[in-house]
Parts: structure tokens; sequence; C-alpha cells
């Protein structure tokens, strides 16, 4: 939703639970990685998911 979103596309985007997508391979319901160490080790923040799709579509859009 978010990259349609940014494209500025409408669109309709339906969520699908992943109960539909079996896999063989058990994942927990909510998984989060930190970036702490990364930050302590680099001095680099990591920013946040929905800035970095707005870097990416911007970096594409303004390849053309």
């Amino acid at each position: 939703k978010e990259i349609i979103s940014a494209y500025r596309i409408e669109a309709i985007v339906d969520p699908v639970d992943s109960a539909r997508f079996p896999t063989k391979a058990k994942r927990p319901g909510y998984s989060k990685l930190s970036t702490t160490k990364w930050e302590q080790n680099t001095g680099i923040a990591q920013r946040n998911w929905q800035e970095g799709i707005q870097a990416c579509i911007q970096a594409d859009l303004s390849a053309y």
C-alpha cells in the first residue's frame, strides 16, 4: 500500500492472511530486528521504512 501510494497510483490492495501461503518454515507472528548494534558501531541511525520507500521512489523517478 505504501509503495502504491508513494507513486500516486490509485489501486485497491486487499490484505491477505499469511495462513493462505503455507511454508515449511515456522514464522513468528511478529518479529522486529533491532538496529541498536549497527547504530552503536557505525554511528549511522537507520531511517524508518516509510522514509526509505520515499527515497527509493524519488531516486527511481529522477532516473527518467
